[in-house]
């Protein structure tokens, strides 16, 4: 029998892509995909982004290690090693692999073979409420965020920017998307708008070398901060407007801007709103996503209302609601007025609630 590996991915699709990438990379070198009970190489891809995704990610690892057999090799990737590596060593001393270094799996099994592939998978469907994509390309386009929320570990998993260049990302797109039968192209990231900052470039002039392309195939933005869109207002519509964009992801997070403040979110909620009616204006059948943040610290019931109001008004098809899950290290855990657990979880019922009767059209994940 030949060299046998089992994945397991828990999280966003960003994981999910890196897994399948690193299944490519392995199959490559002559391994095998089998179960867990016989596999002699082992790889976890986690998630961090709340503290309940740390907790779960921890469990999956407790519970692989419990059914690995013996002699088998670990190694654990994605977020948890960076977001809190000191309670991962309190189960598991093996190998970790940043997301940003992936190539570090040749020296893990000691191949010859160098680890350059693409951090891209196809997808046969993505579901995220209304948004349903058949046959979807993934790729990611960078690495990292822009931004200094103060709820979010993103910068403790991610400390720089990374990105593709243009020209990589665009000739992927040109191949994969002729090759194969594609229906849609999904760009990945923590933060699509840090894009490029790196490098000297930005997410506008990579979207339009893609628009460059004539490609028939419809592009999902996920994860879009609304204070880039704003700033680049009109180049956007004229995308929207060409309907070239099958969902768009805006990261509002609350109503309140005493909340917005507090967790250093820069946006004006009333424009926000505004844009997403240009945006329903001019391309009706693009998906509109969010997510809402109940009870970060300092939210009042006042504040709490006002992101009712704000997630009712604006033309909205899906909305991610969370509530606030601290994670241990960032700024928000040194804040004052914690909002009682018992509070937040009032609060989270009483907006589903409220969504079910005054908006039942729009999906609440």
């Amino acid at each position: 029998m030949g060299k046998l590996f089992y994945s397991q991915s828990y999280g966003c699709f960003t994981r999910r892509i890196e897994s399948a990438t690193i299944e490519r990379y392995l199959t490559i070198c002559g391994w095998t995909p089998g179960p867990l009970a016989d596999a002699d190489l082992i790889v976890v891809s986690s998630c961090a982004v709340t503290q309940n995704n740390i907790d779960a990610s921890m469990e999956c690892v407790r519970k692989i290690m419990d059914e690995k057999k013996p002699a088998a090799k670990m190694i654990v990737t994605g977020c948890l090693p960076g977001a809190d590596r000191a309670r991962l060593e309190t189960i598991f001393d093996g190998p970790v692999l940043s997301p940003y270094n992936l190539h570090e799996l040749e020296q893990l099994i000691n191949s010859n073979v160098p680890f350059d592939l693409p951090v891209s998978d196809h997808f046969p469907k993505l579901t995220s409420g209304p948004f349903h994509q058949p046959n979807s390309f993934v790729i990611r386009t960078n690495y990292g965020c822009g931004h200094f929320c103060s709820f979010c570990g993103i910068r403790k998993v991610y400390p720089k920017i990374r990105s593709r260049s243009i020209a990589s990302i665009t000739e992927e797109l040109a191949r994969e998307t002729s090759e194969k039968f594609v229906e849609g192209i999904v760009l990945a990231s923590e933060d699509l708008t840090a894009y490029g900052k790196d490098i000297g470039t930005n997410l506008l002039s990579l979207l339009s070398a893609i628009s460059d392309l004539g490609l028939k195939q419809k592009i999902a933005l996920p994860r879009i901060h609304p204070d880039y869109v704003l700033a680049n207002q009109e180049k956007f519509l004229e995308f929207f407007t060409k309907n070239q964009f099958s969902f768009i992801g805006l990261v509002l997070n609350s109503g309140s801007p005493h909340v917005l403040n507090i967790m250093r979110r820069r946006y004006d909620v009333d424009r926000a709103v505004e844009l997403m009616n240009k945006i329903r204006r001019v391309s009706p059948k693009t998906i509109i996503s969010s997510d809402c943040i109940i009870g970060h610290p300092g939210e009042t019931e006042e504040d709490f209302r006002l992101s009712i109001r704000l997630f009712i008004e604006a033309p909205l098809d899906l909305v991610h609601t969370a509530k606030f899950s601290l994670i241990r290290g960032t700024p928000a855990e040194s804040l004052a007025d914690h909002v009682p657990q018992e509070v937040i979880e009032e609060r989270f019922r009483r907006f589903v609630d409220t969504f079910s009767v005054l908006r039942p059209e729009t999906h609440i994940a």
